[in-house]
């Protein structure tokens, strides 16, 4: 039995999801979580999401519902894990501080994005249903 290529970007895009739903639901602690997150080990593993991520996408494309935009969504992440890294922590940092200034709704925004994200990329690499 093999595991399908679509599992790994089933996971990590609900994943998204469920910190879209947190970010809605508890604003208060998302907004504590990001703020003790600050810190090159995290800015690396963000980036190391996004490659996962942007890989699994790549490899989920073919047998999509929406290969083309997967590719680039894949690519996007990819691009943008290896630039997190070049980009520094100070970057990284001051992007965290200026997203947590803009308070709870800020986070409730971005909540429903990466919900409507999350699942959205869960659908497209989901089987194509067969028609009777």
């Amino acid at each position: 039995m093999t595991i399908p290529r679509s599992i790994v970007c089933h996971v990590l895009s609900l994943l998204i999801a469920g910190f879209g739903i947190l970010s809605i639901a508890l604003p208060g602690p998302f907004i504590e979580l990001l703020r003790h997150s600050q810190s090159p080990g995290v800015m690396y593993f963000g980036a190391g999401f996004r490659l996962i991520f942007g890989v699994s996408l790549l490899m989920s494309a073919a047998k999509s519902r929406t290969p083309d935009v997967l590719r680039v969504l894949g690519w996007v992440f990819i691009v943008a894990g290896l630039l997190i890294p070049v980009i520094g922590f100070e970057f990284f940092s001051s992007a965290i501080d200026s997203f947590l200034s803009l308070g709870r709704w800020a986070a409730r925004v971005w909540g429903v994005v990466a919900l409507a994200f999350g699942l959205a990329i869960a659908y497209s690499v989901a089987p194509r249903s067969r028609a009777f």
